[in-house]
């Protein structure tokens, strides 16, 4: 290009650019000045320095920290989808940088508007190249030199006359129309309308989910991809087959995965929106603005729009049951049992648990409120357990209330929790704590007395309870099965790999599994050995006694891996008694114990019924740490209801420790 010519195209993109600068659009790049240089006659446009463009974050080109900075730097836009990502929020940036870009009188007062012409225009480069990314992540639409504005009569199609372009970012020759130049025919440049830019944004959008969605190295591959398919070689998004221009099947299949992924609904909306701007056919064309509207807008409010990457969904289909068909409500100050649905995510890589409540408000609206915590840092409150209305008695289920109410140390703050049926109350508990309530293991005791160790003294946990289950005292026994990661997945997230592991059925029996000595319950391992169980294939199970007096409850966890107590089992006098006695030198029975004292309906805390009582961990490890550096228990007194009480739950109990 000879100086002349290249001065006029400097002065021409200047222009342009300052034309621009009165949009003020905060994803156009702005010149600060143009200069010209005589020795090698050139001409140059002086931006901000910005430390990467696009191409160089998608094809791994750049060496600054700038995306281990962004990706610290949670947008918070779209959460619950993988597209809740800095270089997603930058790219509806550019959406509506083109949109000004097209129509710059609607962002410009400079521009007088009329009733028979308006202005339009064009970049016609749009490529991850001309996308500058600032410090703070902001993307920037630059490089103008191609660019057009036009002004046409109302009600016209704005058509522009572009040359040679990136090629692997041009549209098919479909979109546009062959330009005449006198009698002669064609002079090889055609026609092109705004669609030019939509394509070309297709391009780059898809190159980002790519990104997103696999990986950095990803984008490498996808171009290896087009290129592989292309019988020319090139790396563009579409190919002509028997003179029909179409996109290409690696293009048509990335975005159709996507479109089918499961949970994240706004990253099915993009991938549907960006196959529509992939269209080939003059009159199939969206408006960029029409697209950013519908790209910048959330998805329909429901429990994925607060789905995280490695959240799992607990208890959802093909399981056991799920949790959305039980029977629920909550309430808290304000809200006596509103009905609601529960889903529950756990997220292993952070250590956290999601719990997501919906239910109908005002307007017939649905209500999506999550709840996000730390394991190791909250516990579910049982609060039916300690409740002598709402326990087993003689082994026949009674209960005085409709529901069976729980609630969080701190997720969910101020809400009370209710399932209406007993099943689905363990079940729920079971996939928040990893403790399975064996089937018919639950029992309402008559009496209770534990002797607790406290440092170098010992104190007398005694309950008896009256023949009516509105007593203000209760104790009631249930076991537990410690559910391991199998386990756990078999029952609850349908993500199981089969290994010979012991399983309670529902009718209480043992699956045996000949396990090596070391392997077996506590009653399997003589006290000689002084071992404990070793080797993942241990199943843990434990008793739990709930038990509440008129001044305070106590929930303790006894370990039945722990071969320390053995049991004397007493019918006579009218009495059907089990005692756990430790073993000779034995220092204790390991067990973990939690107790509260029961707070005063006018107490200064903000929900003293939460605060009186005692929690499960959520986290399975604490729970066990807890039971082995407890200093445990000295003995435990268990009266049940009579001697078919004390045999029921000597089926239940005997099949763990023979």
């Amino acid at each position: 290009m000879n100086s002349e010519k290249a001065r006029r195209e400097i002065d021409r993109e200047s222009a342009i650019l300052r034309y621009l600068k009165d949009v003020g659009n905060p994803n156009i790049a702005e010149v600060l000045f143009a200069f010209q240089e005589e020795h090698p006659p050139s001409f140059s446009l002086v931006f901000d320095f910005h430390p990467a463009d696009l191409r160089q974050v998608l094809y791994n080109q750049t060496t600054n920290n700038l995306v281990s900075e962004m990706f610290r730097k949670a947008p918070n836009r779209f959460v619950g989808s993988s597209l809740d990502h800095w270089l997603w929020v930058g790219m509806l940036g550019i959406f509506d940088a083109v949109a000004a870009v097209h129509e710059p009188q609607r962002h410009t007062q400079a521009i007088p508007e009329t009733q028979t012409s308006r202005l339009l225009g064009g970049h016609f480069d749009i490529k991850p190249a001309n996308i500058l990314i600032d410090g703070s992540g902001r993307f920037l639409l630059t490089d103008f030199g191609q660019a057009y504005f036009k002004k046409i009569k109302t009600g016209q199609e704005a058509h522009f006359t572009v040359g040679a372009q990136t090629q692997n970012y041009m549209p098919p020759p479909s979109l546009s129309e062959l330009k005449i130049e006198g009698e002669n025919g064609s002079d090889g440049k055609r026609w092109w309308t705004q669609a030019y830019d939509l394509w070309s944004l297709a391009c780059v959008c898809i190159e980002v989910l790519v990104y997103i969605e696999e990986g950095d190295d990803a984008p490498t591959k996808f171009q290896d991809e087009r290129i592989q398919e292309d019988h020319n070689g090139l790396a563009n998004f579409w190919k002509n087959i028997n003179g029909q221009d179409m996109v290409k099947s690696c293009v048509a299949a990335h975005l159709s995965s996507y479109t089918l992924k499961n949970g994240d609904e706004y990253l099915r909306k993009v991938a549907s929106q960006v196959q529509r701007m992939f269209s080939t056919q003059r009159g199939n064309i969206v408006s960029v603005k029409a697209c950013h509207q519908e790209l910048s807008s959330s998805v329909e409010v429901d429990r994925y729009l607060f789905k995280s990457q490695n959240d799992v969904e607990i208890a959802g289909q093909g399981t056991y049951m799920c949790l959305e068909q039980m029977r629920t409500s909550f309430s808290n100050e304000r809200v006596s049992q509103m009905r609601c649905s529960l889903y529950l995510w756990t997220n292993q890589f952070r250590k956290k648990t999601t719990l997501t409540l919906e239910f109908t408000g005002s307007g017939e609206q649905i209500m999506v409120t999550p709840c996000t915590t730390k394991n190791e840092k909250d516990e579910i409150i049982p609060i039916s357990m300690f409740d002598a209305s709402t326990i087993y008695e003689q082994n026949h289920f009674r209960t005085n209330e409709p529901f069976h109410q729980f609630a969080f140390r701190t997720m969910h703050d101020g809400i009370t929790f209710h399932i209406a049926k007993r099943r689905d109350f363990n079940h729920f508990l079971g996939a928040l704590t990893h403790q399975h309530v064996c089937t018919g293991s639950e029992f309402r005791l008559r009496a209770c007395e534990v002797d607790i160790h406290s440092g170098f003294s010992s104190k007398t946990l005694k309950i008896t309870n009256s023949e009516t289950a509105s007593s203000e005292n209760s104790a009631h026994i249930q076991i537990w099965e410690d559910l391991r990661s199998e386990n756990y997945a078999q029952r609850y997230t349908n993500r199981y790999v089969y290994r010979n592991v012991p399983i309670i059925t529902t009718s209480g029996a043992v699956t045996p599994t000949s396990p090596t000595p070391d392997d077996r319950s506590s009653a399997h391992m003589s006290a000689r050995q002084g071992k404990r169980p070793t080797g993942e294939d241990v199943v843990h199970f434990r008793l739990a006694l709930y038990l509440k007096t008129s001044s305070a409850v106590a929930l303790i966890v006894i370990s039945l891996n722990y071969d320390t107590f053995y049991e004397i089992l007493e019918e006579k006098s009218g009495r059907a008694r089990m005692t756990l006695e430790r073993r000779k030198g034995q220092k204790k029975i390991f067990a973990a114990v939690y107790e509260h004292k029961i707070l005063p309906p006018d107490s200064f805390s903000d929900s003293p019924q939460v605060q009186s009582y005692p929690g499960i961990p959520l986290d399975p490890t604490i729970l066990s740490q807890d039971i082995e550096k407890h200093s445990g228990l000295r003995r435990v007194k268990m009266d049940f209801w009579g001697k078919d009480g004390l045999e029921d739950f000597g089926k239940h109990y005997r099949r763990l420790r023979v």
